[in-house]
């Protein structure tokens, strides 16, 4: 029923601005919650396509859980993002980095969203997230700065993620 209302308002929401938009160009569509909202809410594959046909077009958040805690069990986030994809959805996913997300936590994020690209092409974008930027400066970083933080997850998406069109940093 949440599910429903969410995809109903959205819908409703789309056709008012496409009535506003000139033809020729682009119909509006809509973001609704995150990859949690929709997992939480145990969307189902019609839900999603059902969603797509109403104009549902991105998915944000999709944070490889076992680097974020309450994310749920990896399996489910998986089949999740398989599912959205199969339907025509895509994502922006979130890449923790910083003091208590290490290069080897990085690259396991990498991993999983590449393993995930190879099945079916759901990331539009990825974002590397900064997480506790006030915790630099302990044994393993004590050289690095938050800018070469950045620089390195950065270039470690571009070559891990070559299948990701578009990254981004907050």
């Amino acid at each position: 029923a949440q599910l429903r209302g969410w995809v109903e308002t959205a819908a409703r929401a789309v056709e008012a601005l496409s009535a506003a938009v000139p033809a020729g160009l682009p119909r509006p569509t809509f973001q609704v919650g995150t990859a949690d909202h929709w997992i939480q809410a145990e969307a189902t594959a019609e839900d999603l396509a059902a969603a797509h046909g109403a104009g549902l077009r991105v998915i944000s958040d999709g944070i490889w859980p076992l680097h974020h805690p309450g994310r749920g069990v990896a399996e489910r986030w998986r089949r999740f993002w398989i599912e959205a994809g199969e339907v025509g959805l895509r994502g922006n996913a979130s890449l923790l980095h910083g003091p208590a997300h290490g290069m080897d936590a990085v690259l396991d994020q990498i991993e999983a969203l590449q393993g995930l690209q190879d099945v079916v092409p759901v990331f539009q974008s990825v974002a590397p997230v900064l997480v506790g930027p006030g915790g630099f400066g302990g044994v393993e970083d004590q050289l690095l700065s938050q800018g070469q933080s950045d620089v390195r997850v950065l270039a470690a998406c571009r070559l891990g993620l070559p299948a990701v069109e578009h990254l981004r940093l907050y």
